[in-house]
């Protein structure tokens, strides 16, 4: 476990230390925001764009469908509403009664 540690740490000092980096982490923190949404969609349109060009569309389907059903069900969302997590959540989804 130490040596997974260690090299985790290892790849994050280096990334602290990559001029990108410090030049993301410089914009303000809606453009650094920005640049991070950029960066995601863009790994999402090569890893959906690979599946699709190995594998064919069904594949593709169904890998966004089972991101999709990773959501939390509704008896966990009913749950946060218990505990008011998500107060504008437990009007709509929830069909326990509320608590006071």
């Amino acid at each position: 476990m130490q040596n997974i540690q260690k090299t985790l740490e290892d790849y994050y000092l280096r990334l602290q230390a990559h001029p990108k980096y410090l030049q993301v982490m410089t914009l303000p923190t809606l453009q650094r925001w920005g640049v991070l949404a950029g960066l995601f969609l863009a790994s999402q349109i090569l890893v959906f764009g690979s599946l699709y060009l190995i594998f064919g569309k069904i594949v593709v389907i169904g890998f966004f469908a089972s991101v999709l059903a990773a959501a939390p069900p509704a008896s966990v969302r009913c749950r946060l509403c218990f505990l008011k997590t998500f107060p504008t959540v437990c009007s709509t989804v929830c069909s326990a009664p509320q608590p006071a």
